[in-house]
């Protein structure tokens, strides 16, 4: 990767630690340690900043300690710009999954179109949550709790869009603003309301309030198997692809995750 472009992966990097903050985490050699509770990975795994030490492994140690005392599986986010910590982390039995693209859209400005989303400006509504809770997947209560919680420890500027048929939303996303750059998250529709273009206009209502704060750049991650998200955010600008990542989990000696 070049010099120029991994700075980009990791101030972009960046940005997506803020979309989500977790509520719970501590700070050791240049690594972050993220331990919030519930089923989301990114808020519950060790995180590399471009800060960090080389001392990977004492970091490894004193982690699987805290998930232990948590009672929770010790993951790793690993990022393609990153320290080469696969091997090590395979021959201690971690998995992998997840693997993601992480993707940058250039949004020249425009006049926006009020009328395709509602976009609310600051904390989401319970109107929101309840969607989000249905439409991404059900959701128990704990990992409700965690998300909102989450959502309420963003301190940048935030917007949440959401689009209805029928008085209800059918399709809905989030962003932040950082250092120049629109974060975009949980873009989701509802299953019976797919095809139909929803997502791409929320995705873009957010966006076009973001141009009219002079932001010209968005980015977000996808899964990399997820063949109708890399469209349907093609389809939105979302055409660089910046880097990579995965996660790796621990499993026990008998294969299951601990």
């Amino acid at each position: 990767m070049q010099r120029s472009l991994v700075d980009v992966a990791w101030q972009v990097e960046e940005v997506g630690l803020n979309l989500r903050p977790a509520p719970v985490e501590t700070y050791m050699e240049g690594w972050l340690i993220r331990a919030s509770g519930g089923p989301v990975r990114r808020i519950n795994a060790i995180c590399a900043t471009q800060f960090r030490s080389s001392r990977f492994e004492t970091v490894l140690k004193t982690s699987e300690d805290l998930f232990q005392r948590l009672g929770r599986p010790t993951i790793v986010k690993v990022l393609s710009m990153g320290d080469d910590i696969d091997g090590l982390l395979e021959e201690r039995g971690y998995r992998s999954e997840g693997r993601s693209h992480v993707l940058l859209a250039e949004h020249t400005a425009r006049s926006p179109d009020t009328s395709i989303a509602k976009v609310q400006v600051g904390n989401a509504d319970n109107e929101w949550f309840d969607a989000w809770a249905t439409i991404a997947k059900p959701m128990s209560a704990e990992a409700r709790s965690v998300f909102e919680n989450s959502m309420r420890k963003i301190v940048l500027p935030k917007v949440y869009a959401a689009f209805k048929v029928g008085g209800q939303i059918v399709s809905m996303a989030y962003g932040v603003l950082h250092q120049g750059r629109l974060g975009v998250d949980a873009v989701a529709t509802r299953s019976d309301h797919r095809g139909c273009g929803y997502a791409r206009l929320v995705v873009s209502a957010l966006q076009d309030w973001a141009n009219g704060k002079g932001v010209r750049q968005s980015c977000l991650s996808v899964e990399a198997d997820n063949t109708p998200a890399l469209a349907l955010y093609r389809s939105c600008g979302f055409d660089l692809h910046v880097y990579d990542y995965h996660y790796r989990v621990k499993r026990s000696t008998t294969g299951n995750v601990v």
